[in-house]
């Protein structure tokens, strides 16, 4: 998610309280300082956060790898009893 996107979800009460005509430079004033704070995609990729940052065509062939490289069994635990 990019900063704009994130201020638009974490702000959206402070945002819905400006003036249509100015929201657009508010965003953006809280994006730069979103993206000083939590350091952007980049930043998330470095620490780990992120493992990979798959291009919207790709996403389909992605999660089916993904899915196909996990392990087949669920480990030790069985069903609940019911």
């Amino acid at each position: 998610m990019g900063a704009v996107a994130a201020v638009r979800i974490l702000h959206r009460r402070r945002l819905a309280e400006v003036p249509a005509d100015v929201r657009g430079e508010v965003e953006q004033e809280l994006a730069v300082e979103h993206e000083k704070l939590a350091g952007g995609i980049s930043r998330a990729q470095e620490i780990g956060v992120v493992d990979e940052i798959v291009e919207p065509a790709r996403t389909r062939s992605a999660l089916a790898a993904a899915i196909a490289a996990a392990p087949a069994t669920r480990g030790q635990h069985g069903n609940i009893p019911l």
